[in-house]
């Protein structure tokens, strides 16, 4: 039976990294293609609008998200009008800020290719992300793993082979792009229709009360994250130009893109670390805790290390000349990749025993260190600034979030090191054992 769940976990766990890794080449493919094309000034315009999308997106996925996984996976309400009022909450969103953004940018001075020229169409961009991570909600929530990646893997073939079409027939400009990003989400919602019975029923007024209220805390703390990692992106924009904000956009890309097994593991760890706490409390909560933490750290790292050693490698082949000023970016964010497995699986434990809202009061103080040391370090040193800030930062927040986990569960960091050392096998880095 033991071995039936550990097999199980894995699966989960390997068909989530696919999942994500299919979304993200998909955006990947998007990345590449601009950054060859696009002088460094045009691609820098670019980076502030998927800034403000991911900060806004962001608060969408706070309010939803966790809420609706942890409703569904504790089976305690009827799991359609759950869906419904989900929707509710997720489309009233996207038409609220879409309308939102495209008012600023209305009240802003248009002058050729700005970003006020394309938060018009802000409201498509997030209609696509919305719609693909709201069906992402409700495979993980159900533990349908391999659904999850076909959905995915139909959205990256739809996005690329339009993105062909354009770039063979058409003009590659912003709201192209920008189109394309909303209508590659068509082949996924016909595949769930198609797999899944739908029963219609209204939303409950009850349950999108319930589900903001729990969501409103991880939605601060979302907001808090992102800011917290995107304040560097801000602050550039506003002490220095579009050029730098390339430089840095480009390189926290790099860095994202090794990131990929905590995103992608995360998916799976959430579901588990609320099942644990609800089935068998605190105990089982350290075990899976620790588990989480340790299998995160060794796929990371090897990764992690990877593109340190290769980053000129990496630069030459996805990039331009221009670009080669960021290989010391590279390796200061990568340093804080060592460190994000301890943040990812704290944040993800707070909520799953509800208490989101001591992370966002964590996240509330790191935010403000972040930003005075952006505001310090980058009119001083420009890029290499905003880089150091961001890393002292994150390993700030980490180790003061592992002293304060330890009023939540009972937790011996020595035992995360024991847990290391015992690994004999590679064969067993994507279990996610459930003792």
């Amino acid at each position: 039976m033991i071995r039936l769940a550990l097999k199980q976990a894995g699966s989960d766990s390997a068909w989530s990294i696919y999942a994500q890794t299919a979304f993200l080449m998909a955006n990947f493919s998007l990345f590449l293609v601009l950054i060859k094309t696009l002088d460094s000034s045009s691609f820098g315009i670019w980076a502030l609008y998927v800034t403000i999308i991911s900060i806004t997106d962001s608060l969408r996925q706070g309010l939803l998200q966790n809420g609706l996984t942890r409703a569904l996976v504790r089976k305690e309400k009827d799991e359609s009008s759950l869906i419904a009022s989900g929707l509710t909450i997720n489309y009233a969103y996207i038409i609220l800020a879409g309308g939102i953004m495209a008012l600023v940018a209305t009240l802003s001075p248009q002058s050729g290719l700005s970003l006020s020229t394309l938060l018009p169409h802000a409201y498509k961009t997030l209609l696509g992300l919305g719609t693909l991570q709201f069906l992402n909600i409700l495979y993980c929530s159900r533990g349908r793993f391999k659904a999850y990646f076909i959905s995915n893997l139909l959205y990256l073939m739809s996005f690329g082979i339009v993105l062909l079409v354009i770039q063979a027939f058409g003009q590659l400009d912003f709201v192209s792009v920008i189109n394309l990003q909303c209508m590659a989400v068509l082949p996924s919602v016909a595949f769930y229709v198609i797999r899944h019975r739908l029963v219609w029923k209204l939303p409950v007024a009850s349950q999108i009360v319930e589900l903001l209220s729990f969501g409103k805390y991880i939605a601060g703390t979302n907001l808090l994250s992102m800011l917290f990692h995107k304040a560097d992106v801000l602050m550039l924009a506003f002490f220095t130009d579009p050029v730098a904000v390339a430089l840095f956009h480009f390189a926290t890309k790099i860095v994202g893109y090794a990131e990929l097994p905590l995103n992608a593991l995360s998916q799976v760890i959430y579901p588990r670390l609320a099942a644990s706490y609800h089935e068998n409390g605190a105990t089982q909560l350290k075990h899976t805790y620790i588990n989480s933490v340790v299998r995160l750290l060794l796929i990371a790292t090897p990764i992690i290390t990877g593109v340190i050693l290769f980053r000129h490698q990496i630069i030459s082949v996805l990039s331009t000349d221009t670009y080669t000023s960021a290989a010391p970016l590279i390796v200061l964010l990568c340093i804080t990749g060592l460190f994000k497995p301890f943040g990812r699986v704290f944040g993800l434990t707070l909520d799953a025993i509800g208490k989101p809202r001591i992370n966002f009061q964590m996240l509330c103080i790191s935010l403000l260190v972040n930003l005075l040391m952006n505001l310090i370090l980058i009119p001083s040193y420009g890029v290499m600034g905003a880089a150091l800030a961001t890393c002292s930062s994150i390993i700030i927040t980490v180790i003061w979030g592992q002293v304060r986990i330890k009023k939540y569960v009972d937790l011996d960091h020595r035992d995360i090191y024991h847990e290391i050392l015992r690994f004999g096998s590679a064969s067993q880095l994507f279990k996610l054992k459930t003792l």
